[in-house]
């Protein structure tokens, strides 16, 4: 218990370490004023020319407008355009199997449910944001998306979809799931195919975001970046301004909710352990 206690309470310090992180960040949403992309282009002009060079401007900004490709993505499930997307297929088995009961010594026959991951990939590529005035574009590595969902459904028969799923990831081999699930050297597993899980989120083209995020030309064209100072937000949202400042106060109450509870559970299992 002491060694829990300990583990409880560094964990409370360690998640207050990350409240503070996420207020820090918070503060910069709040405080910093949205930009017009023609604005930001004319100012890093200045910038340049005034040092007589490109690659001198850096500022944090704040960005609103419509997510714009030329040559788009297009999403594995879905098949629709866009800048990033993620998907999985999972292929879902029960399995009948029977274990011998500790007490009674008699084989119990048993049914549970097992997961098994197909594919998870995600894409993403560079695009532009465009407001009433001209567009900036985004290199959005590193950066926080906030994505749409697009397929959340179960299926029970394989589609063309799972099939090549499973030739490009094939799938664990059978003796070495009833090895991770057996219970004792005695068990016998049979198993079946009972449905396919499948999830997509996409960015999508022609979408109004929310972007904040480092502005500079170092790479030799105006772009939004994740910035170079760390603990500076770089967030890409469908969301309002406005709803990511309520998530991210949601996020810090919680934080602290969690970092206090950690703590006094920690101290009382120490104290149970002295005494």
């Amino acid at each position: 218990m002491l060694i829990a206690g300990i583990v409880l309470i560094a964990l409370g310090v360690v998640l207050i370490f990350v409240r503070r992180s996420a207020k820090s960040k918070l503060l910069e949403i709040k405080y910093v004023k949205t930009s017009k992309a023609r604005e930001l282009t004319e100012l890093a002009k200045e910038v340049g020319a005034s040092v007589g060079q490109t690659g001198a401007f850096n500022q944090l900004i704040e960005l609103k407008g419509i997510v714009r490709s030329e040559n788009p993505l297009t999403s594995e499930i879905a098949k629709k355009p866009c800048v990033k997307f993620v998907s999985t297929v999972t292929r879902e088995y029960e399995e009948t199997y029977y274990e011998t009961d500790p007490e009674t010594k008699k084989r119990v026959r048993k049914t549970r449910r097992v997961p098994e991951a197909l594919t998870d990939r995600s894409e993403e590529i560079s695009f532009f944001v465009e407001d009433d005035t001209g567009r900036i574009k985004v290199a959005p590595s590193g950066a926080e998306i906030d994505m749409l969902e697009v397929v959340d459904r179960y299926e029970t028969e394989e589609t063309e979809i799972a099939q090549a799923s499973a030739k490009a990831q094939p799938a664990i081999a059978f003796d070495k799931i009833r090895d991770k699930f057996a219970q004792d050297s005695e068990e016998s597993v049979s198993r079946q195919i009972i449905g396919y899980l499948y999830n997509e989120s996409i960015l999508p083209v022609d979408t109004q975001v929310y972007v904040i995020g480092e502005a500079s030309d170092k790479s030799g064209e105006l772009q939004i970046q994740n910035p170079g100072e760390s603990g500076k937000p770089f967030i890409v949202s469908t969301k309002s301004e406005e709803d990511v400042v309520k998530s991210k106060e949601g996020q810090i109450i919680a934080l602290l909710v969690f970092a206090i509870i950690s703590a006094v559970a920690g101290i009382g299992l120490i104290v149970a352990s002295i005494f």
